[in-house]
């Protein structure tokens, strides 16, 4: 079988959640025997590309394909150039000629993609990684006013979105419906997201609720640093306070202004026994306004906080397994943070919001701590009572990963224990 993953971005040029999930999924495709040919296929910019043409072998790889699409129209994903887009596409099922298409995300690709992927007779799986399709404000399912969203109303859109209409959202509504309505099967890793747009419209019975799985270097690394973990040394910068590490992008929903003014409102007594360290990334990609306040909470924070900048994500594990505690901060439902995998994958214990998928995945750690999302007195209680976990977090095994793309190549039509 020859199956094309769609990513909207390549991880080693865009680092989000998604990308690198989409990216872990094939490389574990491309070394099962059931699969003859697997490609990625990953959204780019002309100028990541090098040249002019629109694709582009990243690094000489000819199974990881950069693809400059034409833009998108980010409230109803209709391409700007459906002449263009077609003639993308084609160029994928000319050079893959794939019995699958696995779309990890329909921003940057076209709602349209879907349908065209149909005419030509392939087989279409979409992963679902926020709410997207059902929320017009970058799926986040947050209102303008920064409350939590449970539903997703054409009315209370347009009091979000105002130079949209409650019309023009309901259309919204039916034309990505009936796109959707083409996929094949869909893939929730988490079971809130399956419920949500379950509840949204999309049948029960296509939706699979599989967690993502974590590539096979992560999986390495992460036996490796619980082979070796009590004969490493603890990192110079936290000395001997409770060290508890933010990963991931900084943006208006990730919540690390509530962790900053968490820490800034302890006592000095508190502050003296952690250290903070903020590993993220893309604040110069957020809007002037998120920018300027990261910056003033970051001019008022503490001592014991530390910006660590960005981060290998192949160093990832070697840097959480440094800290005591990990930290999600968000203020958004989320889906199936990668963060938590990883944590879980060291054994590391969380902080996290008690919302969505957050709250779904934290459970599975013995010793989360929650905190309400946004509650910035709850997550400074949490902090100043803090201790050194005091005992170990079992960590998930490498067979959970494999049973995850086992479990995906089953909606593929390959069944490897049969």
């Amino acid at each position: 079988m020859k199956v094309a993953i769609l990513s909207h971005g390549h991880p080693a040029l865009s680092a989000g959640g998604a990308e690198r999930a989409a990216y872990a999924l094939f490389e574990h495709l491309r070394s099962r025997d059931e699969i003859e040919k697997c490609v990625f296929f990953a959204r780019a910019s002309i100028k990541d590309i090098g040249h002019k043409a629109q694709f582009g072998a990243y690094h000489g790889c000819r199974d990881e394909i950069l693809v400059a699409t034409p833009s998108v129209d980010h409230l109803k994903f209709i391409s700007a150039d459906y002449n263009q887009l077609t003639y993308v596409i084609d160029g994928i099922l000319y050079y893959c000629e794939p019995d699958v298409i696995h779309l990890h995300h329909i921003l940057q690709w076209s709602i349209e993609t879907i349908n065209y992927i149909k005419r030509k007779g392939a087989r279409v799986i979409l992963t679902l990684h926020e709410f997207l399709a059902i929320c017009g404000r970058d799926g986040q399912m947050l209102r303008a006013n920064g409350q939590l969203c449970g539903k997703a109303y054409p009315a209370d859109c347009a009091t979000c979105i105002p130079h949209v209409s409650a019309g023009q959202f309901f259309l919204r509504e039916k034309v990505i419906k009936s796109y959707l309505s083409l996929v094949d099967h869909f893939i929730a890793p988490s079971h809130f997201l399956a419920q949500r747009y379950a509840d949204w419209g999309i049948p029960a019975a296509k939706i699979s609720v599989i967690e993502n799985p974590l590539s096979p270097l992560t999986l390495k690394s992460a036996n490796a640093i619980l082979e070796t973990r009590d004969k490493k040394p603890r990192f110079d910068g936290g000395g001997d306070r409770i060290r508890i590490g933010y990963f991931g992008q900084i943006n208006a929903y990730k919540g690390v202004d509530i962790l900053l003014k968490a820490v800034a409102s302890l006592s000095q007594t508190a502050k003296d026994k952690l250290f903070v360290g903020i590993h993220g990334a893309n604040i110069e990609l957020q809007p002037d306004h998120v920018q300027s306040m990261h910056k003033d909470l970051l001019a008022k924070a503490p001592s014991c906080v530390a910006v660590m900048g960005s981060y290998d994500n192949s160093r990832v594990l070697e840097i959480m397994d440094q800290y005591d505690w990990i930290i999600i901060p968000s203020i958004w439902w989320e889906n199936s943070p990668v963060v938590i995998q990883e944590a879980q994958a060291i054994g590391k214990p969380l902080i996290c919001g008690d919302i969505g998928g957050m709250a779904e995945k934290g459970r599975l750690s013995a010793g989360t701590l929650f905190f309400g999302p946004g509650n910035i007195g709850q997550l400074a209680n949490i902090l100043n009572r803090l201790e050194r976990p005091s005992g170990a977090v079992k960590p998930t095994s490498a067979q959970a990963s494999t049973r995850c793309v086992e479990e995906i190549m089953s909606h593929y039509g390959i069944h490897p224990h049969k």
